[in-house]
């Protein structure tokens, strides 16, 4: 008889297959190469506004290949980061016009 405490090799024979990472399209890397400069500029000048707020695009961009490489926690892992860009984002708004 099993004890539900005992931990067996179940996982392994639940996984799926991995998932093949996902492309940018030519607009999407454009936007985060140039959301990359702008946040390196931010950091320079010591813009805390800008640095929030491309941050919040950048870690947005990042939600698809956390999917595909975090496994089983990857769906929760998209959701926390999506969570933490809109609150970046809202916290860049009212630092820049407050």
């Amino acid at each position: 008889m099993r004890s539900q405490f005992m931990y067996e090799d179940e996982d392994a024979e639940r996984t799926e297959p991995a998932a093949a990472l996902p492309k940018l399209t030519r607009g999407a890397l454009t936007g985060v190469v140039m959301a990359a400069g702008i946040f390196v500029y931010g950091l320079r000048q010591g813009d805390i506004p800008v640095i929030l707020l491309t941050l919040s695009f950048l870690l947005f961009m990042l939600r698809p290949f956390v999917v595909c490489l975090a496994g089983s926690r990857g769906n929760s892992l998209s959701n926390m980061l999506k969570g933490l860009s809109l609150t970046l984002f809202a916290g860049a708004l009212l630092l820049a016009f407050l």
